[in-house]
């Protein structure tokens, strides 16, 4: 049976628009369909932006011109990554980007034969470059691409044997096979889910007949999870730079929920019930901030979520006003940064759409641990992430943990106002 339902999209739509305002979050609209670009949610699987940890958007757009480009932004002028204009690539993806401000993405070279995605592309901000893929004959594959801080891009291809394959690769450099039928332990991963900074891989493989969750960097990996327990059904994955594994997942007796694993004990951060109805794809940041979408009493036809509290961590949800409108559409994959910055694709009521991010208003930004008072711990944590170019040690958001953030906390020192 098939059991590993990765390739989903969780894309709402309101049936009514009376909900309560959004929560402690400011909003900016990235781009929109009022300019030359037409449509957003173009993606045939896992429609989303992703987000930098300097707040930079990338995505995938249709134009009212014809043809596709991605962009990369944060609210301000937008940078052209990559256009099928002269007739040479057909995107199909949406793209990622790192910290750096790499972004890759899959596209098809027209007229090249294979009919079909069957290229991987690095842009470093001044040019396009392919990904060598070698040595085997590959067939395209739509599964999203990743892509770690230092450019290596992790992607999956498929032979027409029915053999699958992890990868990762450099611009202009051929690509490695990290998992595959050659490589044991591995007899057929089925699918890469994501890529972290270390670099390890989350993948999806089959075994014995089951599917299983894993990571790993070649060689042996870590079981994060298999259908051969409780498990029925794995969907959208999420992978962080501490190993952690976040997934959307059914379960035997039908319920759904987030998870969260590392190759221990798997924790539910949250299941359907009384609090949430179902969910869609999830992301978790390094801190082990997750955002994902759901159903909720609060938001009973969709909304996005920031935690396990219905209420409390609600970002916004159908209904809900954004942009002198209201929300209509969302959709959002791994879109989260190491400051809690949520990237998504939107729909308004008056028909205008977009790509937008999301940023938590923190009350006192300098109580970085949050227990109402800024005193020695917060001292120690600016201390302690010294030189990080994010996190909420970066008091001021200047992309740098240094004396201005010391200062910022010691000036605020006491209680909470």
């Amino acid at each position: 049976m098939w059991r590993h339902a990765s390739l989903a999209v969780f894309v709402l739509f309101a049936a009514s628009s009376e909900f309560a305002a959004a929560g402690s979050y400011s909003f900016v609209n990235v781009a929109d369909n009022s300019g030359p670009l037409n449509t957003f949610t173009v993606g045939p699987f896992y429609p989303g932006p992703a987000i930098n940890d300097s707040g930079v958007v990338a995505f995938l757009a249709t134009l009212d011109a014809g043809g596709r480009g991605i962009y990369s932004g944060s609210g301000g002028t937008l940078t052209t990554v990559a256009l099928t204009g002269g007739g040479t690539l057909n995107f199909a993806h949406q793209p990622k980007i790192n910290n750096v401000g790499d972004v890759t993405f899959q596209a098809e070279l027209i007229g090249d034969g294979s009919g079909g995605v069957d290229s991987v592309w690095v842009n470093d901000g001044t040019i396009n470059t392919p990904v060598i893929i070698s040595p085997i004959a590959f067939y395209w594959s739509y599964t999203p691409v990743a892509i770690d801080a230092t450019g290596l891009v992790g992607f999956h291809r498929y032979e027409a044997v029915g053999w699958n394959y992890v990868l990762t690769g450099y611009a202009a450099s051929p690509s490695n096979v990290i998992y595959g039928p050659s490589l044991p332990p591995m007899p057929n991963p089925s699918i890469l889910e994501d890529l972290n900074d270390t670099p390890e891989v989350a993948f999806m493989a089959t075994v014995d007949g089951s599917f299983v969750l894993y990571r790993g960097a070649g060689g042996t990996p870590t079981t994060i999870a298999s259908t051969t327990g409780d498990f029925y059904l794995f969907h959208a994955t999420a992978l962080n730079n501490s190993g952690q594994v976040a997934f959307w997942a059914t379960k035997d007796d039908f319920s759904s929920g987030i998870f969260i694993g590392d190759g221990g004990a798997i924790t539910p951060l949250v299941t359907s019930g009384t609090s949430f109805y179902y969910f869609g794809p999830v992301g978790i940041n390094d801190n082990g901030d997750v955002a994902f979408t759901a159903a909720a009493p609060s938001a009973p036809n969709g909304g996005l979520f920031a935690g396990p509290d219905p209420v409390a961590d609600k970002v916004i949800a159908y209904g809900d006003a954004l942009f002198d409108s209201t929300l209509t559409t969302i959709a959002f994959f791994r879109g989260i940064n190491n400051d809690g910055q949520i990237a998504f694709f939107y729909q308004l009521a008056n028909e205008i759409q977009g790509v937008a991010i999301a940023t938590p208003i923190v009350a006192c930004p300098t109580d970085i641990n949050a227990d109402g008072t800024v005193n020695v711990i917060d001292l120690l944590a600016v201390i302690a992430a010294w030189g990080a170019t994010s996190g909420p040690a970066d008091i001021n958001s200047d992309g740098v943990v240094n004396i201005i953030d010391l200062l910022a906390v010691i000036s605020a020192w006491g209680p909470c106002p």
